[in-house]
């Protein structure tokens, strides 16, 4: 015991010692774990900065083609890639804002009358002008004719046999004609010539046939050719929607036709039949909803009832719905326009379908998206009266799809009609902030 409490200090140092010995190794272990946390991370971090500096860049993709491919970016995008890229968003958005302004500029139609829409001041005012429209205006800016009647011709001839007969030479003691003979030749002759020289002359003298009731779809409760009936605001609105119509297809006509002075030069000879619902029905909508089918074949709820499930949204950054079971374009009424079906019938030159296609089509938010050929035989319609040249000829009959953008035709839309639709007033535009 002496000996321990001589060395006791001694026998302290040794068992700290062997102590700190011992725990050497687990200080090592600590510390190597520790180092190896950070290597992981370091490691981590350098594997992340490769990866960045490796990873293949593309330029932003500012074309309108749905294929296009981001172009390569060759550079690090530093401050003035990224100042590039900001730059080329801002042009995209720019181009998004014209090319919508042009959409709206080239769909934009104006009522028939000002304050005919939404609420008509005087339904007796409109019908009125829809009549003259459609019976006076439209042909004359198509300079249409038609053949003239066998009473027209009738009428015709007998007005020339009293003029030959009171120009010839009579006897003045009793009134008789002095050569009975040549007067009587004179009218042969009239009766022979007269009725295809005034079928010629609708062909030389005007642009193209079309007959003055049957060609047009005219709404019968809007113009009964009597007289005028109130009527109710959404009639009004849905006899103006096929006005705007007919007058797409009737401006693109006179286009095709602008070079041509006798229906044997026009393109476009005669307007068989434009077709245009004068229902509710003319509307494409989504299946599901209050009516079922489209055009001639739906079957509408009664006018102003609701949809039975919303048409859409009212905003123009919405998704565009397809539904391919009721449009082959699968377009349907939505938030930002509404889808119209109608179809024409022409008789056109058979060399000249694809440009009577081409010309509905261009700078109108139009789409044909089915068409049937029937072969024309002239000389049997010659008969008739209709002289439409040396040219084959065919009668085109074409299915057709018009967009009503909704930026303005909200606000012309009778109550009914917005129900009807589920047309509702957009939210405001929030301002978006770039990137920095």
């Amino acid at each position: 015991m002496d000996i321990v409490k001589k060395n006791l200090l001694s026998i302290l140092c040794g068992v700290v010692a062997v102590a700190a010995i011992l725990a050497i190794p687990l200080y090592i272990n600590a510390q190597k774990k520790d180092l190896q946390t950070q290597l992981d991370a370091r490691k981590a971090t350098h594997a992340s900065i490769q990866q960045i500096q490796g990873r293949q860049r593309h330029l932003p993709i500012v074309s309108t083609d749905p294929n296009a491919t981001a172009p390569d970016l060759g550079v690090f995008p530093g401050p003035a890639v990224i100042k590039a890229g900001e730059d080329a968003i801002a042009q995209v958005q720019k181009q998004s804002t014209d090319l919508e302004q042009a959409a709206v500029k080239m769909n934009v139609h104006t009522p028939l009358l000002p304050g005919s829409l939404p609420v008509p001041m005087d339904t007796f005012k409109f019908q009125q002008a829809y009549g003259d429209e459609m019976r006076k205006a439209i042909p004359v800016k198509l300079d249409a004719a038609t053949p003239p009647t066998d009473a027209e011709i009738k009428d015709k001839i007998a007005q020339k046999e009293k003029e030959l007969t009171d120009l010839a030479p009579k006897n003045n003691a009793n009134g008789e004609v002095f050569d009975k003979d040549k007067l009587q030749n004179e009218i042969d002759q009239i009766h022979a010539t007269l009725p295809d020289q005034l079928r010629r002359a609708a062909a030389t003298e005007h642009k193209l046939y079309m007959a003055a009731d049957g060609a047009l779809s005219v709404d019968p409760d809007i113009s009964t050719g009597g007289m005028a009936q109130a009527v109710t605001p959404e009639k009004v609105w849905l006899a103006q929607l096929g006005l705007w119509v007919q007058q797409d297809v009737v401006d693109a006509i006179v286009d095709l036709n602008k070079n041509s002075k006798t229906v044997a030069d026009s393109t476009v000879k005669q307007v068989v039949r434009i077709e245009v619902s004068p229902d509710r029905d003319i509307y494409v909508l989504p299946s599901g909803t209050g009516a079922t089918g489209t055009g001639a074949t739906a079957t509408p709820s009664p006018l102003g009832q609701a949809a039975a499930s919303p048409v859409a949204a009212n905003a123009a950054t919405d998704p565009l719905p397809r539904d391919f079971s009721v449009s082959p374009t699968g377009r349907v009424c939505n938030g930002v326009f509404d889808v119209v079906q109608f179809s024409v019938a022409l008789n056109v030159q058979a060399s000249e379908v694809n440009k009577v296609i081409q010309g509905l089509e261009r700078n109108r938010l139009l789409t044909v998206y089915q068409s049937d050929l029937q072969a024309v035989n002239s000389l049997e319609l010659q008969q008739d009266g209709y002289y439409f040249g040396p040219h084959p000829m065919v009668t085109l009959t074409l299915k057709c799809e018009g967009l009503f953008l909704r930026s303005w035709t909200r606000p012309l839309m009778p109550p009914a009609i917005k129900q009807y639709l589920n047309v509702q007033e957009p939210a405001p535009a929030q301002p978006t902030a770039m990137a920095n």
